[in-house]
């Protein structure tokens, strides 16, 4: 069994929880424990994360300040943003360079006291847009950096492992879900920590085990696609999106979820343990960067750039 999966998440679950383990258990089946940690990782995991404060999950979007029709003021908060909110936004010129500071929030009531002909720089939220005050310029990108909600935990039966790579046709010698269809949206998932996507990419048509896509496969920061590496429909994926250190805290806080709907009376010991994994597993994931992080006013120089203490080569 691959390590790390979800696949292996349950196993791990029923070991620590004393449960059978196969899935032959109506109340523990595959489905029900799924559907359990799927739940958890929405209401318990995702805000630990999120309270270490270590840049976690963050990803960002870029839209045209400009439409068919000309002129783009609102901008749609992306779906799969945690909590439908943003963190932060700010313009960008033609080359996607950030230019002014970011761009501040205003409440709604206030727009009519805040607006000025020919002026932008701020921005209200109203149901699921944000909308920019003011004429923007041409030409331009309103970039907005978010919380990214984690994919859809499924068992590896309905992803693929990518096997081998050739140009730009990928071959899963395990076979391809028959959910694989020409036109579907894949998600390529890192098959190593922290098992992130990668991209988003429109299914062809499948020829056996292989899929030929018709641009290039995508990459994250750097990260391109390798051998090892898998696709899930999107939005899903046979990996918990975190450090693998995050893998064990979820076990057992799994297990104790299924003692106490179980009603064992072993969950006091349970708990305790969780509590001592959540300690470590918090500890080793922050700070991210053990060295001594200043302030940008505090740096030597103040600013960072060429010639500046800071820059390569200066």
């Amino acid at each position: 069994m691959t390590p790390w999966t979800n696949d292996q998440l349950l196993t791990s679950v029923r070991f620590r929880a004393g449960l059978p383990s196969d899935s032959a258990d109506a109340q523990f089946g595959d489905a029900n424990l799924l559907q359990l940690a799927n739940e958890e990782v929405t209401s318990w995991l995702t805000p630990i994360v999120l309270e270490m404060r270590q840049e976690y999950l963050i990803n960002q979007v870029d839209y045209s300040t400009a439409n068919a029709a000309g002129q783009q003021n609102n901008f749609y908060i992306p779906s799969n943003a945690v909590g439908n909110r943003i963190r932060l936004c700010r313009m960008l010129d033609g080359q996607h360079n950030p230019i002014g500071p970011q761009l501040e929030q205003i409440d709604l009531k206030d727009v009519r006291n805040t607006w000025t002909p020919g002026i932008w720089g701020c921005f209200y939220i109203q149901d699921n847009a944000l909308v920019l005050i003011g004429n923007l310029p041409q030409g331009y990108f309103l970039r907005i950096n978010y919380e990214q909600r984690l994919s859809t935990l499924v068992l590896v039966a309905r992803c693929a492992q990518i096997t081998g790579i050739s140009g730009l046709a990928v071959t899963c010698a395990g076979g391809l879900p028959a959910t694989f269809v020409n036109g579907a949206l894949l998600d390529f998932v890192a098959g190593t920590s922290p098992f992130t996507g990668l991209g988003t990419v429109t299914c062809p048509t499948p020829v056996a085990n292989t899929l030929t896509f018709t641009s290039a496969l995508p990459s994250a920061e750097g990260r391109t696609v390798q051998v090892g590496d898998w696709l899930a429909l999107t939005g899903t994926s046979p990996f918990i999106g975190l450090p693998q250190e995050v893998f064990p805290l979820f076990v057992q806080y799994m297990a104790t979820k299924v003692q106490e709907i179980k009603g064992d009376k072993l969950i006091e010991v349970t708990q305790a343990k969780l509590q001592e994994v959540k300690r470590q597993t918090v500890s080793i994931l922050a700070p991210r960067s053990l060295g001594n992080r200043k302030a940008p006013g505090s740096m030597l120089g103040q600013v960072v750039g060429p010639g500046i203490y800071g820059w390569p080569g200066a």
